[in-house]
């Protein structure tokens, strides 16, 4: 048995990455992320409870208990690897690099307001788009866009205009400022 960071510092860190990029190829952050935080668990003092991190045999594992935990516990927590090989150091330094790397360097957050409030402003801004959309639509005689649905429109709210778009992007911006100058021709029109 050995703490987390023992398992660490017997290890480099391209030892660890490779095993990684063969388990998660579609979920990794960038490599200087998991950088920054191999260095973080070489480099932080255990001041916290503890735990154990136990790999079984048939590969399945309870390194999750990492997720949303700080990195001054991780680093002591014993890490029970199986007696017949089935599960390498880099292995299980690589799932628990995995699995704390997204939360580890943050104090103790409560994740779930934030969730809440990220999920909030999503669906005000779903209704907000829902709202441009009937006004664009209408057919009534006043074609003109409220003073906020241009603001809307030109400062580009709603991460809609961002730097990088794809190109279904890019068309629905396009189409857009089509229905916009269309209202203008036609309330130009009406005057």
């Amino acid at each position: 048995m050995m703490t987390v960071k023992e398992l660490f510092q017997s290890l480099e860190l391209k030892d660890i990455i490779e095993p990684m990029k063969k388990k998660y190829p579609d979920a990794l952050l960038p490599i200087s992320r998991y950088k920054e935080d191999y260095d973080i668990i070489l480099n932080t003092v255990f001041s916290g409870e503890g735990g154990t991190i136990t790999f079984h045999p048939d590969g399945n594992s309870d390194a999750y208990m990492c997720e949303g935990d700080r990195y001054f516990n991780i680093v002591g927590m014993e890490v029970i690897l199986p007696d017949n090989g089935a599960v390498t150091a880099t292995e299980a330094a690589a799932k628990i690099l995995w699995c704390s790397a997204p939360f580890g360097r943050y104090g103790e957050i409560d994740w779930a307001p934030l969730f809440e409030e990220h999920e909030a402003d999503k669906y005000a801004l779903q209704a907000k788009r829902r709202e441009l959309k009937q006004q664009m639509m209408s057919t009534a005689e006043d074609l003109c866009l409220s003073a906020e649905a241009d603001v809307w429109f030109v400062s580009g709210e709603g991460k809609l205009w961002g730097k990088r778009q794809n190109r279904s992007k890019r068309k629905h911006k396009y189409r857009m400022k089509k229905r916009r100058d269309e209202l203008f021709r036609l309330s130009e029109l009406h005057k």
